[in-house]
């Protein structure tokens, strides 16, 4: 199962991100070499500033467009910043490190029962979680579980959701996750992104692959 690998990218980014806007160590420089460096830090930063601030604006204004992975397809807010790290696509949704990511699994001939049992003690084994809360959802007529921990790494809290969908053998595994507490609209946004999900029938996908036409 691909949970360790899930938690991994959810802490990864969140480590990442912590670590802006922390300050450089000293050097033995002269003032005015000093002064000049900073000049150039601050003309540097304010460049790049104003190029993410372009590229954010950008995608703001971009249309929403539904996204296809494996079988399953959602409407990503465009407003959402699209980074990849470690080959995995995760949208940003603010400065604070709240993040979104979709991992795909088979779950390898499980029952819904073992597979859900397996997925629980994997976040308890690979991150020392003892409190799981779980609750039953629905999302566009779709059923799906929703589990909810802190992960604790040093003096870092992070809010986790995992929301996951079953169908025909797969697992499909959405997690919001977040500093200390995750922002009412970010929980919003993220509801929204969720109640898109369509998922493409198997026997459909097979067709349009052999005949290039999908199947009606």
């Amino acid at each position: 199962m691909n949970t360790k690998k899930i938690l991994t990218i959810i802490l990864s980014t969140i480590l990442i991100l912590s670590l802006v806007g922390c300050g450089k160590g000293k050097s033995n420089v002269s003032e005015n070499e000093t002064k000049s460096v900073e000049n150039l830090d601050e003309k540097s930063q304010t460049e790049e500033n104003a190029s993410k601030e372009s590229q954010v604006n950008m995608k703001e204004i971009k249309t929403d467009k539904r996204t296809k992975v494996q079988g399953v397809s959602v409407i990503y807010p465009s407003n959402w910043v699209k980074k990849i790290i470690d080959g995995e696509d995760i949208y940003l949704l603010d400065n604070k490190g709240t993040n979104v990511n979709l991992v795909v699994e088979s779950m390898n001939g499980y029952s819904e029962e073992v597979y859900n049992k397996a997925s629980d003690r994997d976040v308890k084994v690979n991150l020392g979680v003892d409190n799981i809360k779980v609750q039953e959802s629905v999302f566009n007529n779709k059923k799906a579980r929703v589990t909810y921990y802190i992960q604790k790494h040093k003096n870092t809290n992070t809010a986790t959701y995992q929301v996951t969908f079953l169908n025909n053998n797969m697992s499909y595994i959405f997690t919001i996750a977040g500093p200390e507490k995750i922002s009412e609209e970010n929980m919003k946004s993220f509801d929204s992104m969720l109640s898109t999900i369509e998922f493409e029938n198997w026997w459909s996908s097979v067709i349009k692959t052999i005949s290039g036409k999908p199947f009606k």
